[in-house]
């Protein structure tokens, strides 16, 4: 290979690498399945294994976010774009649930809340870190955050199965566009057109 063919190589990936993140970022689609699995079981588990879901979210929550970091460090080295500072980034946006999942907690003790209304906090909570999601990278959650907000609300109107109901919508919102985005976009070949 000449030295002007390896240039013109890397000044095609350097463009190629711009174009990629100059784009909207995805959430990788094994996350998306992943979070999706995760809210579905657990959202079903406040209706069905109420007892449960608290351990279940909990040890759940851990290893979904150890899970998501590896699905996305590879995903990062796969595509050739890790960046420390956006892994930073992302990091500081999605480890934020702990935060508030934490703050929602303490003034729910403070303020002698149980039970139902503490998850409805919680999961109105996430659907504003969901919306901010969706401002800095998944244009999906500027969507969905609503919705899970508009769902922690509505549990209180629903009589039977509010949680599993709103676990199926917001799994489902996470997953289909994972298989909207994956249906490969057919070209039309000049050559084969002219033919």
């Amino acid at each position: 290979m000449t030295q002007s063919q390896q240039l013109s190589e890397d000044l095609s990936y350097v463009r190629h690498a711009v174009a990629r993140r100059e784009t909207t970022q995805n959430i990788p689609p094994a996350i998306a399945w992943a979070v999706a699995v995760y809210v579905g079981v657990g959202y079903a588990m406040l209706d069905f294994q109420r007892g449960w879901s608290g351990l279940f979210f909990l040890v759940g929550g851990l290893a979904l976010g150890v899970v998501c970091w590896l699905m996305g460090r590879r995903e990062s080295y796969r595509e050739g774009q890790f960046d420390r500072d956006e892994v930073m980034r992302i990091w500081l946006h999605w480890g934020s649930i702990v935060l508030a999942i934490a703050g929602v907690i303490g003034l729910a003790m403070s303020r002698g809340l149980r039970g139902e209304i503490v998850g409805q906090y919680i999961a109105l909570t996430i659907g504003i870190i969901y919306f901010l999601g969706g401002v800095h990278f998944d244009r999906t959650l500027l969507w969905l955050g609503p919705i899970l907000m508009a769902g922690s609300i509505a549990i209180s109107y629903v009589p039977r199965y509010g949680w599993t109901a709103l676990g199926i919508v917001i799994a489902l919102g996470l997953v289909i566009p994972t298989l909207v985005r994956a249906r490969p976009v057919r070209v039309a070949n000049s050559d084969a057109a002219a033919g």
